[in-house]
């Protein structure tokens, strides 16, 4: 589990300015199994509009974009780097049946193995 990892190691506290985490409490482990307290927002029981949902994809695009403009990377070890290839190079999805269409967009030689054209 990498959300304890990520708070115990003060990487949430220094995010982009686009996104923030949620004030970290503590952090027990019993067992085998982790409990993060973390801070309560309350509760929104208001559905979200369009425009909310397109404010938080900016601020996601913003998020992302921030590690190529404003910041480095992270190093910490536990972080996940080239995971989507290893996993195809894994072949991990191939007990699936998964055909994807459209030659023009899904041409990519990673992904034929695993997701093979129909």
């Amino acid at each position: 589990m990498r959300e304890p990892l990520a708070y115990d190691s003060g990487l949430l506290d220094s995010l982009p300015k686009a996104l923030g985490a949620l004030r970290h409490l503590g952090h027990t482990q019993q067992g085998g199994h982790h409990h993060l307290w973390l801070e309560d927002l309350g509760a929104d029981d208001v559905p979200w509009s369009l425009r909310d949902y397109g404010y938080a994809a900016r601020q996601l695009g913003r998020f992302n974009g921030a590690y190529l403009t404003e910041c480095p990377l992270p190093a910490a070890e536990w972080l996940s780097r080239d995971w989507l290839r290893s996993w195809l190079a894994e072949g991990a999805p191939r007990s699936t049946s998964y055909h994807v269409t459209g030659r023009t967009r899904w041409s990519g030689v990673s992904i034929r193995p695993t997701y093979p054209l129909s």
